[in-house]
């Protein structure tokens, strides 16, 4: 059986036998891959590392998977080096924010079932937290195709339509009608208690939202390179809470704006949303544009939309990859985008990247360069 991770530009192949295969880098002249190959033994030890060619690997099942160690891992889907296609350093780059800078410090439903559990003293029996998930997504969706980008077009307010996700939620769990009085309560205060601890407590600030692993060294980066003029902004399908929410997690003085869909009254892909990033950071060709994010249909075709070049970074590489000739293919067309494997890949992509950074896989590797990136 082999794992994978995914760091970065590196991606480490581990196998029942303690081999590492740990991509460092893109050769100049073909699509190969190449990398170092270390055997180790359960302490970590090892010898001296082989370098070995990789022509190519494939998804399946969820993970990417090999034959053995010394095969070519076979694949649709390449990863060409794509640094000669910018021609000139941008103006302005913008980052999503959930999934991309950062995400929920635990599941949705968790904290939904959580928080009904505390308003009843922890006297009740309550399903798991897939059931209030499942719930809340349903809500979600529901909600907002009948109300719109959280209550503006309608003019509901961003409160009251969170306020009616939260109690469609809770509805939506027929299990807790096996609770004796319990559904009577949510009627009658109960509900109203969960959704203030839910909206102004629990998804405003830190306690349920922390940075993405690296973002915070990553943007220190970016700090240096805005020293040259560069603009910096965080496009988001958020509403008006998410401004706070970046200063509770400590990275709200990086960005120069921060455009929200539900303050703008459209979200990604609309490509109005990104027309009003460039007249924030003052820039008036979207081919000086870069927008950075993890979804294809709302962030790499909304820029794309916009006249802007994506960055797409997949948190899920076997259900997002995409490429002309891949038969996995994603939410997206699967063209004119450039895949990274994190954020510093980013910087890869315009020659910024840290000479070295110690990676953590089952035990510290250095990545030299940062050249694993893709143009469809």
């Amino acid at each position: 059986m082999i794992s994978t991770q995914l760091v970065g530009s590196a991606v480490a192949y581990l196998s029942s036998s303690r081999a590492i295969t740990t991509f460092l880098g893109t050769s100049s002249s073909s699509t190969a891959i190449w990398g170092q190959r270390f055997s180790t033994d359960g302490h970590g030890t090892g010898r001296t590392p082989d370098r070995v060619e990789i022509s190519d690997y494939s998804i399946g099942g969820g993970l990417v998977k090999a034959e053995d160690h010394d095969a070519s891992i076979r694949s649709k889907y390449h990863i060409p080096s794509v640094r000669d296609s910018f021609t000139s350093t941008p103006k302005l780059v913008t980052f999503d924010a959930t999934g991309t800078m950062m995400e929920l410090t635990s599941g949705v439903g968790t904290f939904y079932r959580e928080v009904l559990m505390e308003m009843t003293d922890y006297n009740a029996r309550l399903p798991r937290p897939g059931v209030f998930a499942e719930s809340f997504f349903k809500a979600y969706k529901g909600v907002e195709e009948e109300d719109g980008c959280f209550g503006k077009e309608t003019g509901m307010g961003e409160e009251e339509w969170w306020r009616k996700v939260v109690m469609e939620t809770y509805a939506g769990v027929k299990e807790l009608d096996n609770q004796e009085g319990l559904r009577e309560e949510l009627g009658e205060g109960l509900g109203e208690a969960c959704f203030q601890k839910l909206y102004n407590e629990v998804f405003s600030g830190g306690e349920g939202w922390k940075l993405k692993d690296g973002a915070s060294d990553f943007l220190e980066e970016i700090k240096e390179w805005k020293k040259e003029g560069l603009k910096v902004g965080c496009i988001s399908n958020f509403d008006s809470r998410l401004g706070r929410i970046l200063s509770d997690i400590g990275i709200s003085g990086y960005f120069d704006f921060v455009l929200t869909s539900g303050e703008v009254g459209n979200k990604k892909p609309d490509e109005g949303i990104f027309k009003r990033a460039m007249e924030e950071a003052g820039v008036a060709d979207p081919a000086d544009c870069v927008h950075v994010g993890d979804s294809l249909a709302k962030d790499v075709d909304g820029a794309k939309g916009a006249g802007w070049h994506p960055i797409f970074i997949p948190n899920d590489i076997s259900a997002t990859v995409s490429s002309p000739d891949s038969d996995v293919v994603g939410e997206g067309n699967g063209e004119g985008y450039t895949q990274v494997g994190d954020l510093w890949g980013v910087l890869g992509v315009f020659g910024r990247e840290k000479s070295g950074r110690v990676i953590v896989t089952t035990r510290p590797i250095l990545e030299e360069g940062n050249d694993a990136f893709a143009e469809w």
